[in-house]
């Protein structure tokens, strides 16, 4: 399958509306073992030496990845429970997204890594919806005292077993450990341990040595 090739600010832009084993003369590349997959997906490449790395057993319900610049990784584990992810992915020059196996939203969400960082999600970590996973602020920002920038993007760890409510945003530099709970439109920017229950913005830990599980209350 050929992807719609266009050109904007003397970039050359390929443009794919499938996942399936792909790779072109400029190094960009998709690595996908399985029956195509079509539906609400798009693929831009807009740059040279990107990768996109697609688990066994995946079912996106929307799926758009944006690499904007070079040498850029995104990577989704295996779904062995069926669960779908529905995400706009955008990592820029040198940075990456790594997802881990059977990682799954129940609406989309919205991840970007830039400037060289990592955003790295662990094993079943559970999203809602409206959920942002950020490493940058889209623009930089400078001191007018002295012409320093004041918001380099930073590395994203979520650790497995994380659950994010609806409405929740993870920024630059935060790690949040293991079987911990993210509240509804919770702002972190911080360390969070694990087994612990997080609410506000910013955040705020209200309980600590908690677990959850990815079941539904029906009682």
């Amino acid at each position: 399958m050929s992807p719609l090739v266009c050109c904007f600010l003397e970039r050359v832009i390929l443009i794919l509306k499938s996942i399936f084993e792909y790779s072109d003369d400029r190094g960009n590349r998709i690595v996908y073992e399985g029956a195509t997959m079509e539906g609400k997906i798009t693929v831009n490449f807009r740059g040279i030496n990107n990768t996109l790395k697609v688990g066994q057993g995946n079912h996106f319900d929307f799926f758009s990845a944006l690499f904007d610049c070079d040498n850029g990784l995104i990577e989704i584990g295996n779904s062995y429970c069926g669960l779908s992810l529905s995400a706009f992915i955008r990592v820029g020059q040198d940075s990456s997204v790594e997802i881990g196996d059977d990682s799954s939203s129940t609406s989309m969400v919205n991840i970007s890594a830039a400037e060289g960082s990592t955003v790295r999600l662990g094993n079943k970590v559970t999203m809602r919806s409206s959920n942002y996973i950020l490493s940058d602020d889209s623009h930089p920002i400078f001191s007018v005292l002295d012409g320093s920038r004041v918001n380099s993007s930073r590395d994203i760890h979520i650790d497995d077993n994380v659950f994010l409510a609806d409405g929740v945003a993870v920024l630059g530099g935060s790690f949040v450990g293991k079987n911990s709970l993210l509240s509804r439109n919770t702002v972190v920017k911080r360390t969070i341990p694990n087994n612990c229950l997080v609410s506000g913005s910013p955040a705020k830990i209200v309980a600590k040595n908690v677990s959850w599980e990815n079941t539904v209350l029906l009682k």
